[in-house]
């Protein structure tokens, strides 16, 4: 940073703390976060995810219908991936984070860090 540069914090104004997702053996699992009303809109700071083995079609979604992520994961085991900066989505919009299903007997768990804060605010 240079003499003069502007630093900006942002503070949420609520915290979700969403964990502990299992899709069914073989099935996909999802998180759904739902609109958060005019004015706010839902930030996303990290995704983690996992696969008891290797998936045969793994992947990971961030979506609110508008703006979509998608990420292929081709091995077993625990993933993450982390927004720097944090990525905010559209105004009163929901989000969901799907983690595509494996195929087989394999078991997917989904976690994400997101909050809601006033849109526009990242």
């Amino acid at each position: 940073m240079a003499a003069g540069d502007k630093v900006m914090a942002t503070r949420p104004s609520a915290v979700a703390a969403i964990a502990g997702v299992a899709g069914a053996a073989g099935g996909a699992a999802t998180l759904g976060l739902s609109a958060p009303g005019a004015g706010y809109a839902w930030t996303v700071g990290m995704v983690r995810w996992g696969y008891d083995a290797a998936p045969t079609g793994g992947g990971v979604t961030v979506s609110d219908g508008t703006t979509s992520e998608a990420v292929p994961i081709t091995a077993a085991g625990p993933g993450f991936m982390p927004y720097d900066p944090p990525i905010q989505f559209k105004d009163n919009g929901a989000v969901t984070i799907t983690l595509a299903a494996p195929g087989g007997s394999v078991v997917g768990k989904l976690g994400v860090s997101a909050w809601i804060q006033k849109a526009g605010g990242v």
